[in-house]
């Protein structure tokens, strides 16, 4: 009987080591054998997903399953470092010791892929109530005084062709002011012509419904150009993310959270 004990403990102690060790090897070596694929965790809002040619969003779910996948950290468009991450409700950052960092992931972008990437330098500043503006407010029929909240404009070669690009960014959300119509615009002026890549309107300012969008990101990504919309809620509803792409003179919404 004393020897079964022994004999059993001994196999619950080999299967406990085993189980140790495949969820630390597994945990090295998840996105090692990944091929063309690319996963990007845009905060803590949204996980999207490129595998064999598509796009997915993945819900909070299943992003427990890149638990320990490296990935390139940036925020505000600068590089920091590559760290492993886990999912736990929000996103925790490890560095290659395993040591937690202590930041917040909510404002960053984690990238991992094996396929060609580059994150867009780009110049940005407010804008003027200029012509196109003017077109898109006429498209829409929004009065021209009507008081704006962000008016902004970003200077960016988006397609390649040594060219800058304008992308703008109007918006009325979160205003102060009682106003009857709440939107937010982002478009692209290409060749003196208007793309547009972002447009919702809202019958009235109300808070709980609005949310305020901004270009988060631009970049080339597997040899294709990218532009991120982030649209950031008054309340705790976090933001919603947009993925588009510009191809041959048209803009296309690829994916969302």
């Amino acid at each position: 009987m004393k020897n079964k004990k022994i004999y059993y403990g001994i196999i619950l102690f080999l299967l406990v080591y085993l189980v140790i060790f495949l969820l630390l090897f597994k945990k090295d070596t998840n996105n090692k054998n990944k091929k063309n694929y690319g996963a990007f965790a845009i905060g803590n809002d949204a996980f999207f997903l490129y595998e064999n040619g598509n796009w997915l969003s993945i819900n909070t779910r299943y992003r427990k399953n890149y638990n320990w996948y490296l990935f390139d950290v940036y925020s505000d468009n600068e590089f920091l470092a590559k760290y492993s991450m886990i999912y736990s409700g929000i996103w925790n950052m490890f560095d290659d010791k395993k040591n937690k960092i202590d930041d917040s992931f909510n404002e960053k972008i984690g990238i991992s892929t094996d396929l060609s990437y580059k994150m867009k330098e780009y110049n940005e500043k407010d804008s003027s109530l200029d012509s196109y503006v003017k077109q898109v407010f006429e498209r829409y029929n929004i009065p021209n005084t009507i008081a704006l909240t962000s008016n902004r404009i970003i200077r960016v070669d988006i397609d390649n062709d040594n060219e800058l690009e304008s992308i703008y960014t109007i918006t009325n959300a979160f205003s102060e002011i009682e106003q009857s119509i709440t939107f937010g615009f982002i478009f692209l002026v290409d060749d003196s012509k208007i793309y547009m890549i972002y447009d919702e309107i809202f019958e009235r300012n109300t808070l709980s419904d609005t949310c305020k969008p901004y270009v988060s990101h631009i970049l080339d990504f597997n040899h294709k150009n990218y532009i991120m919309v982030s649209c950031a809620y008054y309340s705790d509803l976090g933001r919603k993310v947009l993925l588009y792409r510009y191809k041959d003179k048209k803009m296309k919404e690829v994916i969302s959270n």
